[in-house]
């Protein structure tokens, strides 16, 4: 895939005013007599309307002067200023405020480590509309924002995580819970986070290695899954840093820039082998999908669905996956036997190729409630028209009982460990001569 495409991936889904839109709505939620909300960013000798919502929502773009207004005076103070009436208040641009119905306005500070950037602004129609109390909650907001604007501050201007849901209706308003409930205590280490994964997004600091599936009855190599292996020092397991990366909004471009490394070597697979890439059902309603998935050979792809994000709606991944299906893309359900959802998941998504969970696969030679349940969702498959994959297997006691359960397509250390692409060969199946073939 183009470079140029995986970095507009990146822009979309780290987009500033997704986290500034939600301070602002915040904003309006605790404080129950704004009318209005926004934040406004100095540039030059001007404010500008960054992000807005209630009565200020269709000013978003709008340029005053910063001399003579309340917004400019705050950040040249970095102080909280409350304008009663903007009518008589000598600080304030009283065209400005007419113009965007602001008759009593409070301006809180956002603060850099370079100095004040701008301020995050609430407004009512009506002359001294807010209490001290309203000024105090945005005023404590001010000094958590300056803590997430600090953190990110080797970022873009505007940087910031995705933040949590807004509190649920009926919470007291405080500032105390603004922080638990929208920024999250934890919002910062969350900034820390994201760098840390956008720096591994960005530099590709990870590689793909392959672990061939291999239908053991004619020894030839059907499929190879693409497993993520990372180069950054940390103690993370790759299902840790997807699952981090979804935490701090970047999922989807991780799992965009892992298959788009992974797809730039499918042609040195071996012949009639396809490749099996790991994606989430979040994922798939990414725009660019449908550009990574482009290829000249889609009947060479399987679509592995994973549980880094859980699916919410199986009928819109279905939906999402039938005209993938029509160019010839394989759909494969990971863990399966794992528990409901992945029983939910089986039945909803009708999968061209079961996976049955390592959980289940290891030591079922020796327990009678594993053979069961493998046994259910053979006879499962064999009904809907998908194929089984075994995966995990490392014993050939395992093996030759997967085989009289009719299990004939195997991954496991006991085939072939994961490694480099040109390393699979076209038949692996090169057991020491001990191993019983099926």
């Amino acid at each position: 895939m183009p470079e140029d495409l995986f970095s507009l991936a990146v822009r979309t889904l780290m987009e500033p005013s997704v986290a500034l839109a939600r301070i602002v709505d915040a904003s309006l939620e605790f404080i129950p007599s704004a009318e209005g909300a926004a934040v406004e960013l100095a540039r030059g000798e001007s404010m500008v309307y960054v992000q807005s919502g209630g009565t200020l929502e269709q000013h978003v773009g709008l340029e005053l002067p910063a001399r003579g207004s309340l917004s400019g005076l705050s950040v040249e103070m970095g102080a909280t200023l409350y304008c009663a009436d903007s009518e008589q208040d000598p600080r304030v641009d009283r065209a400005s405020c007419r113009r965007v119905g602001a008759r009593s306005l409070v301006c809180v500070p956002l603060r850099s480590p370079r100095g004040n950037v701008g301020v995050l602004k609430v407004c009512s129609s009506r002359h001294d509309a807010f209490s001290d109390r309203d000024v105090a909650v945005l005023g404590g907001l001010s000094q958590f924002v300056a803590g997430v604007i600090v953190a990110t501050s080797d970022s873009p201007p505007g940087d910031l995580t995705s933040f949590a849901s807004p509190p649920e209706e009926g919470v007291p308003h405080t500032t105390e819970d603004f922080v638990e409930r929208v920024l999250r205590p934890d919002a910062v280490a969350d900034v820390a986070l994201a760098r840390e994964v956008s720096d591994v997004i960005q530099h590709r600091r990870f590689h793909m290695v392959f672990q061939p599936i291999v239908d053991v009855v004619d020894g030839s190599v059907v499929m190879s899954e693409a497993l993520c292996r990372f180069d950054a020092p940390s103690t993370r397991t790759p299902d840790r840093w997807f699952a981090d990366a979804w935490r701090v909004g970047l999922g989807a471009p991780l799992e965009l820039a892992a298959a788009d490394m992974a797809l730039a070597d499918i042609e040195r697979l071996p012949d009639g082998c396809r490749m099996s890439l790991n994606v989430s059902p979040t994922f798939l309603e990414h725009p660019l999908v449908d550009e990574l998935l482009a290829w000249p050979h889609p009947d060479r792809i399987v679509l592995e669905i994973t549980e880094h994000v859980e699916c919410e709606d199986f009928a819109r991944t279905r939906q999402i996956l039938t005209p993938l299906r029509e160019r010839g893309i394989l759909v494969s359900l990971d863990d399966a036997g794992s528990g409901y959802s992945s029983l939910q998941r089986l039945v909803a998504l009708e999968p061209d190729i079961i996976k049955l969970d390592l959980e289940l696969v290891r030591g079922i030679d020796h327990d009678p409630v594993r053979r069961s349940m493998a046994r259910a969702l053979v006879h499962f498959a064999a009904d809907v028209g998908s194929k089984v994959v075994a995966e995990g297997v490392e014993a050939p006691r395992e093996l030759n009982t997967l085989g009289e359960l009719g299990v004939r397509l195997i991954q496991g250390f006991l085939i072939a460990r994961p490694g480099d692409v040109g390393a699979i060969p076209e038949s692996p199946w090169l057991l020491a001569s001990s191993t019983p073939l099926l």
